[in-house]
């Protein structure tokens, strides 16, 4: 099959197997049938979206037609095809958001409208396909990521590589709360009357059942949080952290500690002693040496 120029990914529709999309240098995405084509004519070819060099696409696991791809121009794109691979000529929903080229794809296994992307900015970002709204930013890596994997009896997991020599394994339920909460309760939370005091019945003086989730979790305090949201993803990121606990705070706890009276002070033991050392030092500790690989590993590609 012929291209106008470089091909630098390529991908088999799950749903279509004859269907074969492609990615390339200009930019372009072509879509193939490999029992009819002659090599030469593509049976669609998506243009006007991408603006640099199309590094990788893949075709979703759970819905008929919907593609992504990734780019250089720092935006993945969702596009919408037909069962015949041709586009149905809606424009695709934009990805923005990372800082540089983006190079690792992946939907998620059991959620549909949730993607996974990664780039040389080192972040990880989770997406809402139908908004283009991103549910998460995941900061860890200390150089470019490359590739990011899902697995199909595992759907909460993900893993992801990249140029600082590491892999990581992460859960999906702090990555995209909102996904997480919609998958386990079947619904969307913002409009939950659950959360928060509960009349009691038998006519208790004090008018309210103790609160299983704390202080932070009261009806006003939660409901004005999520009133002040300018998106039905913040409103389910602010429920999930407050019916699950903030997941950053004993690291938050942790930093205080080791700001205040210093790394070797903080593990001295006793009540306040770190057995394991904070990610900030650990990031610091392994920067250089990051760097120093980058250096030497030559042009990315």
């Amino acid at each position: 099959m012929h291209h106008a120029s470089q091909v630098f990914g390529c991908a088999f529709d799950p749903f279509q197997p004859d269907l074969l999309a492609t990615a390339t240098v200009l930019g372009t995405i072509e879509v193939w049938d490999i029992t009819t084509t002659d090599g030469m004519k593509s049976v669609a070819k998506l243009e006007g979206g991408h603006s640099a060099k199309v590094y990788g696409v893949v075709y979703s696991p759970l819905v008929c037609g919907k593609l992504m791809s990734v780019s250089d121009d720092k935006t993945a794109r969702v596009w919408t095809l037909r069962p015949d691979g041709t586009s149905t000529g809606e424009a695709a929903v934009v990805l923005a958001g990372h800082a540089s080229n983006v190079r690792a794809q992946a939907w998620h296994p059991e959620i549909p409208h949730v993607c996974f992307t990664g780039g040389w900015d080192k972040t990880i970002r989770t997406w809402d396909v139908r908004t283009g709204c991103c549910l998460h930013v995941t900061v860890a890596h200390l150089a470019d990521v490359y590739a990011i994997a899902t697995h199909p009896e595992r759907p909460f997991v993900v893993v992801t590589c990249s140029r600082d020599t590491t892999m990581r394994f992460w859960s999906t339920e702090e990555l995209c709360p909102s996904a997480m909460l919609r998958a386990v309760l079947g619904a969307d939370v913002t409009g939950a009357k659950t959360v928060g005091a509960c009349p009691v019945a038998d006519g208790d003086a004090d008018a309210t059942a103790p609160k299983l989730v704390g202080g932070t979790v009261g009806r006003d305090t939660l409901r004005s949080k999520m009133a002040a949201s300018e998106s039905a993803c913040e409103k389910h990121k602010i429920a999930f952290t407050a019916l699950s606990g903030d997941v950053a705070a004993e690291e938050m706890w942790h930093l205080a500690v080791v700001e205040a009276v210093g790394s070797a002070a903080a593990r001295e033991g006793g009540t306040k002693g770190i057995t394991v050392r904070h990610r900030c030092e650990v990031r610091a500790l392994v920067a250089a040496d990051a760097a120093a690989l980058e250096a030497v590993r030559g042009r990315r590609t």
